[in-house]
């Protein structure tokens, strides 16, 4: 299991500095200021890639995908730990504070106003089907399957299919084949890695959850996540077998 994007924050107990994209005020009809919201700071990485970060009143954001942060493409995930990692050391650059389980009390207990929040969480398999036409076979195969109280959606002549998701929807999984979207999606992919994938017929299966989706698996916490089985509950709900996919199943 590898991570794909994540969105988190976290309240510190120090003083930290201001660091945003800009703020929009909203004014009543006197001119007072009534409502302040601050935009995130986009870094930008090389190879077309960007995170966003934003710390206002000692609270710290981040949003992004660290597997693609400086890196042509996204092939060669991170996993949860070497994700973390590569959060806090984008957090570190910009003079920030890394993301951190809470300390327990004395009690034995976190204090719940310090804890990391995590607001969306991506996670993906690759299946390794054997070729390209064994790729599309397993696409169609998925188009079959439905997943319980979850909208089926056809994408792109099936090389994708989508569960999920829409406005009130707190999760959403997709499968696709990833050399096309690879080479659909404006990268700078080596010609090598678009070959590869191809010729492995590498199909990535995903879950996105978010605040909703999130809490019902008991995982919308840093300290959930990590210390409390979280993030096994998270790949138990989304993984590709779920969808009977074990004619082709080799994960990696």
């Amino acid at each position: 299991m590898k991570i794909d994007f994540i969105s988190i924050s976290q309240r510190h107990d120090r003083p930290l500095p201001d660091i945003h994209g800009g703020q929009v005020q909203e004014l009543d009809s006197q001119g007072k200021i009534v409502r302040r919201d601050y935009k995130f700071r986009i870094l930008e990485g090389t190879f077309g890639s960007r995170v966003q970060i934003r710390c206002v009143n000692s609270t710290v954001f981040f949003s992004g995908n660290p597997s693609r942060f400086g890196r042509t493409d996204n092939l060669q995930g991170l996993r949860w730990q070497e994700a973390l990692t590569a959060v806090n050391a984008i957090l570190a650059s910009q003079g920030l504070p890394p993301f951190t389980p809470t300390a327990p009390s004395r009690k034995g207990i976190s204090d719940a106003e310090f804890q990391a929040t995590v607001h969306r969480l991506d996670i993906c398999t690759d299946i390794v089907t054997g070729s390209s036409e064994e790729a599309t076979l397993l696409i169609q195969h998925l188009a079959a399957q439905k997943m319980s109280g979850l909208k089926q959606h056809h994408i792109h002549h099936l090389e994708t299919v989508r569960w999920g998701g829409g406005k009130n929807g707190g999760k959403q999984f997709q499968a696709y084949i990833k050399g096309n979207e690879l080479a659909q999606n404006g990268t700078a992919t080596p010609e090598l890695t678009l070959e590869h994938c191809h010729r492995q017929g590498l199909v990535r299966f995903e879950g996105r959850f978010v605040a909703k989706g999130l809490s019902q698996h008991q995982a919308s916490t840093l300290d959930a996540l990590v210390l409390c089985g979280g993030l096994d509950r998270l790949y138990v709900s989304g993984q590709p077998s779920r969808l009977d996919a074990s004619p082709w199943i080799k994960a990696r």
